[in-house]
């Protein structure tokens, strides 16, 4: 007797930051669902420890003290990152992000890379998680990325970023850590330091 083998292939069908949008806008997503949208794919985001939220707390006010004028932070907001290496758009939430302009002047609009000075991501127990982000961050061309990793006690700055790339990344990196300053630089230009051990965890 034959035997009749039945295969199913699955296939995965990848969303665009304006299919979201559309969702959001008909009410399919209240855009409050902890999700995410990374290389076309709705990924669920994990809850944050009470280390993780305070220690972005504290970054947040580091940064915001050195901030000139023409800058604004943002946390865990959109950035648009469309036609990433994947080849499909990603709208990636990054723990801090700052960003041309004021906040009006993104009503209509998610910031993309090129408005984004600066992205920050707080680590903790997504370390691995985090480093493929930067990837998507050195794609999109974010001049700076920093990876502060609290298990190491550290804060990684990553620049000069690949942009569109086969193994997009960022080639150079330096580290911080113990009581060392870390640059704060928009657009080339050092606008501050914040210290290592005390404005950040």
């Amino acid at each position: 007797m034959a035997t009749i083998t039945r295969t199913t292939t699955a296939t995965t069908y990848r969303l665009s930051i304006r299919q979201v949008e559309r969702m959001v806008r008909a009410g399919l997503l209240s855009g409050k669902e902890p999700v995410v949208l990374l290389d076309g794919l709705l990924v669920t985001k994990l809850t944050q420890s009470t280390r993780h939220v305070t220690a972005t707390g504290k970054a947040y006010k580091a940064i915001e003290a050195v901030l000139p004028l023409g800058w604004h932070l943002r946390k865990e907001d959109p950035i648009a990152l469309p036609s990433g290496p994947e080849e499909a758009d990603s709208l990636p939430e990054p723990d801090l992000a700052v960003v041309r302009g004021d906040l009006g002047a993104y009503s209509k609009r998610h910031p993309s890379g090129e408005d984004a000075g600066l992205l920050v991501e707080v680590s903790d127990s997504t370390l691995h998680e985090d480093r493929i982000m930067l990837k998507r961050y050195a794609w999109a061309n974010v001049p700076a990325s920093w990876l502060i990793d609290l298990n190491a006690g550290a804060i990684e700055v990553h620049t000069d970023p690949t942009g569109p790339a086969k193994r997009p990344r960022y080639r150079k990196v330096e580290r911080f850590e113990g009581k060392d300053r870390v640059p704060v630089v928009l657009a080339g230009v050092e606008v501050g330091r914040v210290l290592v051990g005390q404005d950040m965890p």
